[in-house]
């Protein structure tokens, strides 16, 4: 089976992308994924959609991408007006090309490989901010499942 490796939450810093990438080529692995939150937050949001796309790699839009489409949800602390301005300050130095990419990215991708399908997204197939943790009851993943059976794909839980 060839190797895939997952990477998720770029937040825009292209110096950690390159070194994972470096760490992804020592270790010969064939494809990857990106499983959201790309370019918001970090100082080379642009630099960061540029070197995924060069790679090819496949990617969900989590929901730092849809901040820079839509702009951070409303909210009354110091905190989320911080966050605001970083989003907004990232969002002015994406190209409309950018924007583009971000936009066109599905919620979810299935990958088929060596006969098995995977469904990856970013939270949750239902939400990209309803986290799927270790911690979450049983009930609630076979929910999960159950509107994704049809697809029969399975649904990864992590161990605690």
């Amino acid at each position: 089976m060839s190797r895939l490796a997952l990477i998720s939450d770029i937040y825009g810093n292209g110096v950690a992308l390159d070194a994972v990438l470096a760490d992804l080529a020592r270790r010969d692995v064939a494809d990857i994924v990106c499983l959201g939150d790309l370019a918001a937050g970090g100082p080379q949001p642009q630099e960061v959609l540029a070197r995924l796309r060069e790679l090819g790699c496949q990617a969900v839009q989590g929901n730092a991408d849809g901040w820079l489409l839509e702009g951070l949800p409303p909210g009354r602390s110091n905190e989320t007006r911080r966050l605001g301005e970083i989003v907004a300050w990232a969002r002015a130095r994406l190209a409309p090309a950018d924007l583009d990419y971000l936009a066109a990215l599905p919620p979810t991708l299935t990958i088929t490989a060596e006969n098995l399908s995977l469904l990856w997204f970013h939270g949750s197939p239902r939400s990209d901010i309803e986290p799927l943790l270790a911690t979450t009851p049983e009930a609630e993943l076979d929910d999960v499942r159950s509107r994704y059976a049809p697809l029969n794909l399975p649904l990864w839980k992590p161990r605690v």
